[in-house]
């Protein structure tokens, strides 16, 4: 090999030290943050500790890939999963892989290119499990890590769902991180704080995604008040009252935070703020959630009895489907 040649390929592994100074969302048990580069290191280890259970596998043409999958961050960074929407995430990393390979041999520059392709579509084998080894020690970091307080467990129950259920193996793996991830939100769910919310497209946005009506939700006589998570809205229920009486409603928890108790603490909350507002008996109507609101004493009622401020309003009147159970609930004074 020529002087030169060593040359240029010192140069690229040069241009990629700077994965060591980019920073994840993840942080070490001491609490240090962690590098991009940190979690590859990890990752081929990962890869290599269960090797030996996915017999057909190239091996190498895995470890490479695995080396390769965030080269590109080393330029513009990374950008963590709960913020990448509507962002084209990967056009910029492959632009950035292939500045940072420009001193590279041509041959090697389309390898890795090739490989970086092959990884992110997903549709060899080889490709399949690193996609899966990466989410999986992505999630036994977040886990084990020193996290600051209003870190999200519970958005990690979703993650990655696609690739981790792609062989037993990934599955039985991924089970056991889920238990761990589960506890772990479980106890965040006492400061969980419970805020007013102002009617907005974030709002309607998730009373669309859980089937539940929004047409309304502008309207006067409506409170809402919701749970955020990572800077997102992750629950949220409503009240609509008219001096004595009120109507539950828009009761939604994000798929992946509804195993915490979410629904309850916010069902909970809503109840102890009618009653302060002078409520004495609260209705609701639903078309799922019956069993789960009888196990909280609310008990099915003709839709005949509801008064007539509840009958007038847009759910009772039309939103709901006719369907859907009605039930009622006398709510405890607060003491004096």
């Amino acid at each position: 090999m020529q002087i030169i040649d060593i040359k240029t390929r010192l140069s690229f592994l040069r241009e990629a030290e700077r994965l060591k100074d980019v920073l994840r969302t993840a942080y070490t048990r001491t609490g240090k943050q962690e590098s991009t580069a940190e979690h590859t290191w990890r990752l081929c280890l990962f890869i290599l500790s269960f090797a030996d259970q996915l017999p057909g596998l190239d091996l190498l043409k895995v470890i490479k890939m695995a080396l390769l999958h965030d080269l590109g961050e080393a330029i513009h960074g990374d950008i963590p999963a709960i913020d990448q929407q509507n962002i084209d995430k990967l056009e910029q990393e492959r632009a950035d892989l292939v500045i940072l390979m420009q001193s590279l041999p041509r041959e090697l520059q389309t390898e890795f290119l090739a490989l970086w392709d092959e990884y992110n579509q997903a549709q060899t084998p080889e490709a399949q499990s690193v996609k899966a080894f990466d989410k999986l020690e992505t999630i036994l970091q977040h886990n084990q890590g020193a996290n600051p307080p209003e870190f999200d467990y519970a958005f990690n129950l979703a993650y990655g769902q696609r690739y981790t259920q792609t062989n037993p193996l990934f599955a039985a793996i991924r089970a056991l991180l889920d238990t761990e991830t589960r506890q772990l939100a479980l106890h965040q769910v006492p400061t969980m704080n419970i805020e007013p919310l102002d009617a907005d497209l974030e709002l309607e946005g998730l009373l669309d995604l859980c089937q539940l009506p929004s047409d309304d939700i502008y309207a006067q006589h409506l409170e809402f008040f919701g749970i955020h998570r990572a800077n997102r809205l992750v629950a949220v229920i409503g009240l609509e009252a008219y001096d004595s009486v009120a109507l539950l409603r828009s009761l939604a928890v994000l798929p992946d935070y509804r195993s915490l108790g979410l629904a309850r603490k916010l069902v909970s909350f809503i109840e102890t703020w009618a009653v302060q507002q002078g409520v004495q008996d609260l209705y609701l109507l639903t078309s799922t959630a019956s069993n789960f609101f009888r196990s909280l004493n609310y008990q099915l009622a003709e839709p005949s009895v509801a008064p007539l401020s509840i009958q007038q309003t847009a759910q009772f009147s039309g939103l709901c489907p006719a369907s859907a159970s009605f039930l009622a609930k006398r709510l405890a004074a607060t003491p004096a």
